[in-house]
């Protein structure tokens, strides 16, 4: 076995046959936009369900990192995983891809794919059943490229009049309603609008996809980076403006992933992670925990009350 959860992996040293019942969701770091005239980064991977924990076992909890936005002449990255245990590990979102002196480049995939680079570049796919949907097209002869891809929907084609939007995310809330919590993750960021005579910033999806820049000569913008802990993708950057001196080909960074867990409050759950990066709720016999960061070594290990 590879995940994270059981006795070989060194994560708790037994185990009994009782278990408990464990609401998760667990979304991914988003991608970064692409840097010029470029794809909104993709959004990170949503998994979520109802799982049975083993108790006294130790799981891996970890929160990935949003993908870095391109700089200049690079795509976007890709963000990290999230982890929970073996039961959950959807991919971060695929980088946005780019153009630079008749070189292209397509979205990258992932949870959600990359948006794409201009000239008839494709999008990213996404890369796992069900976390999320492709990024889209860049088109030919134009300097226009693709949205990154949503959890609930792929990024929009870039058009000859502007580039493509984030595709939306979703709110926690209809992914897994026993968890009770309102909040919108995993929209994919809005590619770059590369023209010099535009103020259009195409939008980042539903869920904390960030704004693609634009490249008005003397009104240009830099995109926006994805929402912390929403898994959301960067914004796509746009163009140098050579009226003011100043490089907008900067894509958003992803944002941050989440993980959100609820079990019955007859058994506890002991967290490796500092309190300060996770905040715990109890109400209605259950208890709700999000995490906010926590890194590879970072477990839970469930008990008994």
């Amino acid at each position: 076995m590879s995940g994270f959860g059981y006795n070989i992996n060194g994560f708790g040293v037994g185990s009994s046959e009782a278990g408990v019942n464990v609401d998760y969701v667990v979304v991914s770091g988003g991608g970064g936009g692409g840097s010029s005239n470029a794809g909104g980064g993709g959004a990170g991977g949503v998994l979520s369900g109802t799982v049975k924990a083993e108790l006294s076992v130790a799981y891996q909890v970890s929160v990935g990192a949003g993908g870095a936005g391109g700089f200049q002449y690079y795509a976007g990255s890709n963000g990290s995983s999230s982890v929970f245990g073996s039961f959950a590990s959807p991919d971060g979102g695929g980088g946005g891809g780019t153009y630079s002196s008749g070189a292209t480049g397509p979205g990258r995939d992932g949870g959600s794919g990359g948006g794409a680079g201009p000239v008839n570049n494709a999008g990213g796919s996404a890369t796992g059943n069900g976390q999320g949907n492709d990024g889209g097209n860049g088109i030919s002869g134009y300097a226009n490229g693709g949205g990154g891809g949503g959890y609930a929907q792929a990024g929009a084609n870039a058009t000859t009049s502007n580039p493509g939007v984030g595709g939306n995310g979703a709110n926690i809330n209809t992914l897994t309603p026993n968890i009770g919590v309102s909040l919108a993750v995993a929209g994919g960021g809005g590619a770059g609008n590369g023209s010099t005579q535009s103020t259009y910033e195409a939008p980042g999806g539903y869920g904390g996809g960030g704004d693609g820049g634009s490249g008005k000569y003397g009104a240009a913008v830099y995109a926006q980076h994805g929402t912390t802990n929403t898994g959301g993708g960067g914004g796509g950057g746009s163009r140098e403006d050579y009226s003011s001196g100043t490089d907008y080909r900067r894509g958003g960074n992803g944002g941050t992933g989440i993980i959100y867990l609820r079990y019955p409050d007859t058994y506890v759950g002991t967290f490796t992670m500092s309190s300060h990066n996770r905040q715990i709720t109890t109400a209605g016999g259950f208890t709700t925990v999000k995490i906010l960061y926590a890194n590879s070594s970072d477990t839970v290990t469930f008990t008994e009350a």
